[in-house]
């Protein structure tokens, strides 16, 4: 998506206003992504914290 952006930016004159939206599209676009892996890894890092404590252990039978 945001090659195809750049492209038909590129292909238009500096004065034209098409290319301005175009542009604007873009910036709006890579903002979103940006702030999508922000949070992608913000969870991530959350859920192997919380991963990291949980261990596997065998039950032990007590006698009484």
């Amino acid at each position: 998506m945001q090659t195809k952006v750049l492209k038909e930016m590129h292909k238009l004159s500096h004065d034209n206003e098409q290319r301005y939206q175009l542009l604007m599209r873009y910036l709006r676009l890579r903002e979103k992504e940006k702030k999508q892996r922000g949070l992608l890894s913000r969870l991530k890092k959350q859920w192997n914290a919380h991963n990291k404590n949980i261990t596997a252990e065998t039950w032990n039978k007590h006698s009484s």
